[in-house]
């Protein structure tokens, strides 16, 4: 199961499984976050109808089943969880961005904190011990140690989206604790290539030069 499947990190790591064979499962809000004819364009790639996406929740091509979803809606999520016996959640789906975060806090936590709670949960109930996450660079803040280490102190966010992915490291954290849980997070920094937002610092600086 991959989360965030419209994503740029998303899309990307589906189309490596499928060419690897593997049946993949992939949700994702087609929010307006971040530039929504991006997102379509990428499920293209994968080979799904735009038109198909637009007119029902569940469009399946080959072994990709994409269900257009959101995490916060916990009656489906686990009928999703359900219906597929997941032996792998790769979670990809958040509200990025900085700048972002500081006018629409809210929405940042809501989709960012309480939806990772929720995917935990259902994980937990049935029984998928593997959940690999996105985390961020961000999450370093104040830190003036360089260059970055995973045991750095990273306690000091500066925005609500830093604190948002920091909050999720303590969740998945919390949940290996209790439940066994095998949790990997990982804290990307600017991640760039083929199909990625153009507000990114590699076409930023393409762009200067």
């Amino acid at each position: 199961m991959i989360t965030g499947i419209a994503g740029f990190i998303g899309s990307r790591v589906a189309k490596h499984f499928l060419e690897q064979g593997e049946e993949v499962v992939g949700i994702d809000n087609l929010n307006a976050i971040t530039d929504p004819t991006l997102k379509w364009q990428r499920l293209q790639m994968l080979g799904l109808d735009v038109e198909d996406i637009q007119d029902n929740h569940l469009v399946q091509k080959e072994q990709l089943r994409f269900y257009k979803m959101d995490l916060n809606d916990e009656e489906g999520m686990n009928q999703l969880f359900s219906d597929h016996a997941f032996n792998t959640v790769i979670h990809l789906a958040a509200n990025t961005g900085v700048r972002n975060s500081l006018t629409q806090p809210q929405s940042y936590l809501q989709a960012n904190v309480l939806g990772f709670e929720v995917l935990l949960r259902c994980c937990r109930a049935f029984s998928v011990n593997r959940v690999i996450f996105a985390s961020s660079s961000s999450v370093y803040g104040m830190n003036e140690h360089t260059p970055f280490q995973e045991d750095d102190d990273a306690s000091h966010p500066l925005s609500v989206y830093a604190a948002s992915k920091k909050a999720d490291e303590l969740l998945a954290h919390t949940y290996a604790h209790l439940y066994g849980l095998s949790t990997i997070g990982l804290r990307f920094f600017t991640v760039y290539g083929p199909w990625t937002r153009s507000d990114m610092a590699a076409y930023l600086f393409m762009d200067a030069c």
